[in-house]
């Protein structure tokens, strides 16, 4: 770049048509350059499958990026998706889907049996009230 030019003027358009919004709760600065060539379709994969198996009525999140900057978008769901969409959140209520998979007999033999691992979280015990 020649100095004497100055900086390259940013352009900002729409990532395309429809309304999307400026995420900077998640992407506060500008996404990498690997974040933008692999994020985007597992992404989408990935939040169209989640809310296919609760039932949601959107068809999912995408993201696209515009310098760097992470804008996002909701796709709804086809409107005749919508009754099968119905049924299978009624069947996720009915047997409590989104509870841990120690209810539901689905915990893979790889997966430990003992409370939350990988947590964060410590257990700290409370001392005893004393009495003066």
């Amino acid at each position: 770049m020649d100095p004497s030019k100055g900086a390259p003027e940013l352009r900002f358009e729409p990532p395309g048509p429809g309304s999307w919004e400026l995420d900077p709760v998640h992407f506060p600065r500008p996404a990498t350059r690997y974040l933008t060539e692999t994020h985007p379709e597992p992404f989408r994969r990935g939040v169209q499958d989640f809310t296919r198996f609760y039932g949601m009525l959107i068809d999912g999140l995408e993201y696209k990026f515009v310098n760097g900057f992470v804008y996002r978008t909701v796709h709804p769901v086809a409107p005749e998706e919508i009754p099968v969409r119905f049924q299978r959140a009624e069947e996720v209520f009915q047997k409590k889907l989104w509870a841990s998979s120690s209810r539901t007999g689905t915990r893979p033999s790889s997966r430990p049996r003992s409370g939350r691992t990988g947590s964060c979280r410590q257990s700290i015990p409370t001392p005893s009230p004393t009495r003066s």
